[in-house]
């Protein structure tokens, strides 16, 4: 058995989950999974994607105990239960170390020696080079409902953009706005007919752009920018298959929300950055 936590921001899960279930697969272990609703990610797993059936899903939460308390209670003793229970408990400092450290870690090894493994991480479990993986997360259809109204104007001719600023300083500081505004000008006066999805954490520079470049800047109306809530997640969630729609995406310096929606689209990520 498996039993993976991920944790952090959504993209940083993913990543996470889509590595442990290529290796659970690979050597025939059942998958657990255990997905936190907090500040960080403010809707279920389940409410976002349609994940593959052999996935056992239990919400959890790491959010203050005067919020959910009994559910709080509930996922403090479901992870010792698990931790108590396993052959062998990482945690995301032994993931990210062992992967900079190859020629002494390998999570193949841990899959070939243990039973029961507890894996908490953030990132790839190893890398993962056939990223059809990533085909695992399907929109739910509460997603397939909210964000039909977007997904209907983006074909492959359409053109990505994910511009990060508002809870990544290495993104602000290295993809500055303007980048992604003169390669806007660029794209357009090249060709007239092409139309640009902007995804933004930043509803300045969404108007910002759309006041520049009007109709030829398609995004979700109504955006909360948030990833707090339910709703602001599920709007996170539509941005991240929108892009993953296009034909290929200008992305932010040191995004996994840029480079996750490449690998679920199988397209072309260029990161707009700074040189230094």
């Amino acid at each position: 058995m498996l039993i993976i936590e991920p944790c952090a921001g959504l993209s940083n899960r993913i990543l996470a989950l889509a590595s442990a279930y290529h290796l659970a697969n690979e050597y025939n272990h059942q998958i657990n999974l255990l997905w936190d609703v907090d500040s960080t990610v403010g809707a279920a797993i389940q409410d976002l994607f349609e994940l593959p059936k052999d996935i056992k899903i239990i919400k959890m939460t790491k959010a203050p105990l005067y919020q959910k308390p009994l559910l709080k209670v509930k996922s403090e003793l479901m992870r010792k239960w698990y931790r108590s229970h396993s052959d062998i408990f990482l945690d995301c400092g032994d993931i990210t170390t062992g992967n900079k450290n190859s020629n002494e870690f390998s999570i193949r090894e841990i899959f070939k020696q243990y039973q029961v493994i507890y894996i908490k991480a953030y990132c790839e479990l190893n890398e993962i080079e056939d990223k059809s993986i990533f085909s695992i997360f399907k929109a739910s259809p509460n997603i397939l409902k909210k964000g039909n109204k977007v997904f209907d104007k983006i074909s492959k001719q359409t053109i990505g953009m994910h511009i990060r600023r508002t809870d990544h300083a290495d993104a602000i500081k290295r993809s500055p706005t303007e980048l992604f505004v003169r390669k806007a000008e660029e794209i357009f006066k090249e060709r007239d007919s092409v139309n640009i999805y902007l995804a933004t954490d930043d509803k300045k520079v969404e108007m910002q752009m759309i006041e520049k470049f009007g109709a030829r800047i398609i995004t979700f109306d109504g955006k909360s920018f948030t990833r707090k809530t339910h709703s602001g997640m599920e709007e996170s969630v539509i941005d991240l298959l929108a892009l993953a729609k296009c034909g290929s995406i200008y992305g932010s310096y040191g995004s996994t929300f840029s480079q996750m929606a490449s690998y679920i689209g199988n397209c072309q990520l260029i990161v707009l950055q700074e040189e230094v």
